[in-house]
């Protein structure tokens, strides 16, 4: 039986990465990418290998690495990098998973890249997320009226009248 993945933080510049550990043998960095769960990512590995240490970061700005800065690219290998060296992995190998890709290809040492079919439909396309650091201040019912939203009701259309859920009965004696 396979221990699950522990998880663990280690502190970078900008704050703290979560890192999850499972396995043991020789160490190997993952980076999970945007897909899976880290904590997933370090369980499945385990469980097909269970001869090498996984260790599967978090990546900036997700889950329980979520409060480190992630504005660049170069921030992100900052903060992985700072990582690996903290806990002193700077010699295992990396083993990068879809759109973690152009992070791992930016590090030193043996790569192994998984999946990468997502990393290069991104790079094919000028996609940007949207700027969600602002928090939209409007009442929902505002932001109905102003948009086409399927939350909204048609102009003359009443409510649905409450109905009480009544149990059937079984008329089958």
């Amino acid at each position: 039986m396979t221990v699950p993945a522990t998880p663990h933080f280690v502190t970078v510049a900008g704050g703290q990465l979560r890192l999850w550990s499972a396995g043991e043998g020789a160490p190997v960095v993952v980076l999970p990418g945007l897909v899976r769960a880290a904590s997933v990512v370090a369980n499945r590995l385990a469980a097909v290998a269970p001869d090498r240490a996984f260790r599967v970061i978090e990546l900036p700005g997700i889950g329980g690495s979520a409060d480190v800065p992630c504005e660049s690219l170069a921030q992100i290998v900052d903060a992985v990098r700072g990582a690996i060296e903290r806990c002193g992995l700077g010699g295992a190998p990396i083993l990068a998973f879809d759109l973690a890709a152009p992070i791992a290809a930016q590090l030193r040492g043996t790569r192994e890249f998984v999946n990468l079919a997502p990393a290069r439909a991104w790079a094919r396309r000028p996609l940007a997320a949207p700027d969600l650091t602002e928090p939209i201040s409007m009442p929902c019912s505002r932001i109905c009226a102003t948009r086409r939203c399927s939350m909204r009701r048609p102009a003359g259309a009443r409510r649905a009248k409450a109905t009480r859920f009544r149990p059937r009965t079984n008329s089958t004696p």
